[in-house]
């Protein structure tokens, strides 16, 4: 018995050797094959000058427009959108006044139009 447990143990040692060494040459030839870099195109950036307004974006729906530097929204866009999770927030919610924009429109049917959905109170 202890002959074949000894005999066992070292088949099983002989092919998880092999086993690791199959992978390392495997993995020594994929990090000495040359690889192609990625050409990506250039971002081109719009450069255009809003005169010290908010930017106004052509949404789906329209227009939308950037919120103020404090994540509020200006007296004429009084809806507020979060884009992470596609809700808007109309003034009277809870969450109003906690909420930072990431987009503000003119009514809750042009965030509708966008694609967000109405917060529930």
């Amino acid at each position: 018995m202890k002959r074949w447990l000894t005999r066992v143990f070292a088949l099983a040692a002989a092919l998880v050797g092999a086993s690791w060494f199959n992978q390392r040459r495997k993995r020594q030839a994929w990090e000495d094959e040359p690889r192609a870099q990625a050409e990506w195109p250039r971002l081109q950036m719009d450069t255009s000058d809003t005169n010290g307004s908010s930017p106004v974006t052509e949404g789906s729906s329209g227009s939308w427009i950037d919120p103020l530097p404090d994540g509020n929204c200006p007296p004429s866009h009084p809806v507020k959108g979060k884009t992470r999770s596609g809700i808007f927030h109309v003034e009277g919610n809870i969450a109003y006044d906690r909420t930072n924009a990431d987009r503000c429109y003119l009514s809750p049917e042009a965030a509708e139009a966008d694609g967000y959905r109405a917060a529930k109170s």
